[in-house]
């Protein structure tokens, strides 16, 4: 997954402190984690977002995959991205590459002023559901 985002212009992966994997591009970023909570059948977690973190300045500003994917598409069922081991794990970065990343994540990254309209319309939904 890496070599994906070395030839499209993104930084080395860098970790945050709760084990998520960070590529960066610009201002643009794509994390990737799992909950240790889960074990031992981990979901993979995919957000992308604009600024330095998923949470910048205090504002929400990343979108979550489940919240990107078309409703009737068979990929937000989450009990089809579960592993619980390292070879699963790596099964299904292959597949976040291939049926994730570039359908539904580069056109984002390509494109700032969509992921800034995509954010601010999570934005206001997740407030208003709170």
């Amino acid at each position: 997954m890496e070599a994906y985002f070395m030839r499209n212009g993104f930084s080395a992966a860098e970790r945050d402190n709760s084990g998520g994997i960070f590529f960066r591009r610009d201002n643009v970023f794509v994390k990737i984690s799992y909950y240790s909570e889960e074990c031992p059948a981990y979901v993979l977690n995919l957000t992308i977002g604009m600024g330095g973190q998923e949470y910048d300045k205090g504002l929400l500003s990343a979108v979550p995959l489940w919240y990107i994917l078309p409703r009737d598409n068979e990929k937000c069922d989450y009990s089809s991205w579960i592993f619980s081991s390292e070879q699963q794990l790596e099964r299904q970065l292959t597949r976040v590459v291939n049926e994730i990343l570039m359908p539904y994540i580069d056109p984002l990254w390509r494109n700032k002023e969509l992921l800034d309209l995509l954010i601010g319309r999570f934005r206001r939904e997740n407030r208003r559901e709170q």
